[in-house]
């Protein structure tokens, strides 16, 4: 089971999507999503939030453990637990080189979401919080297709190619991705998967696939465990 779960899940949502043959929207509202830190409005979060930070920097297994629920939930299986966490994610045998520390400090980057009971914090904040426009609304069939362009100035070009021409360069915007391909001419410059997306105004372009956030990314939620803030939860799937 394990990670297995999470994967085949990720495929079955994709290809359910697929079938539907989605027809995305000619234009759609601009919709700019800046990522917030909302731990500093409680002062116990904000303290593990940031010990947090320190133990990914660190790669401080031993800390990151204390922080971490023993119930911590890590698939969408009946697998749960630290233990089982740290054998799956690599953090035992060789922790300097698990991808765990990379992908938790992305997360962690991009600000997180409190819940209005201030029973929950959800890093990154976009894992929390719609990203389909307001005109289309979430029961549109589309709005598992919006991405968030995490960062900012992101080039959005007219090929898939880095020598292409720079159509657009966006800051934390939602895009429509139409395609994953596997085209990937500049990979001897470091480059990553290319996504072909469809902007707000209609004009369709290229950006690198690592810039995006979608809805069936990691994501990792904290909340009081025993009446401290630590981590419960650490999956990939659909958010909101």
């Amino acid at each position: 089971m394990k990670r297995s779960i999470i994967i085949a899940s990720f495929f079955l949502i994709i290809s359910f999507i697929s079938a539907q043959e989605l027809i995305p929207p000619s234009k759609y509202e601009q919709t700019v999503i800046n990522p917030k830190d909302e731990s500093s409005k409680v002062p116990a979060l904000k303290k593990t939030v940031d010990q947090m930070k320190s133990a990914v920097k660190k790669k401080d297994v031993s800390s990151l453990k204390k922080l971490c629920s023993a119930n911590l939930k890590w698939s969408f299986g009946d697998d749960s637990g630290i233990d089982g966490f740290l054998d799956t994610y690599k953090l035992l045998d060789n922790p300097e080189s698990a991808g765990f520390w990379k992908t938790m400090d992305l997360l962690l980057s991009g600000g997180g979401k409190l819940d209005s009971g201030k029973k929950t914090y959800t890093v990154p904040y976009w894992a929390a919080v719609p990203m389909i426009p307001k005109d289309l609304g979430q029961s549109d069939d589309n709005y598992s297709m919006f991405y968030i362009a995490a960062g900012k100035d992101i080039a959005v070009y007219q090929e898939p190619s880095l020598k292409s021409t720079v159509i657009a360069k966006l800051s934390f915007e939602s895009v429509y991705v139409q395609e994953w391909t596997d085209n990937n001419p500049d990979a001897d410059q470091g480059a990553g998967i290319w996504k072909k997306v469809r902007l707000s105004g209609g004009h369709d372009g290229y950006l690198l696939g690592h810039y995006l956030y979608g809805p069936f990314e990691y994501k990792a939620v904290f909340e009081k465990v025993g009446g401290v803030w630590m981590m419960t939860a650490f999956v990939a799937g659909y958010h909101y």
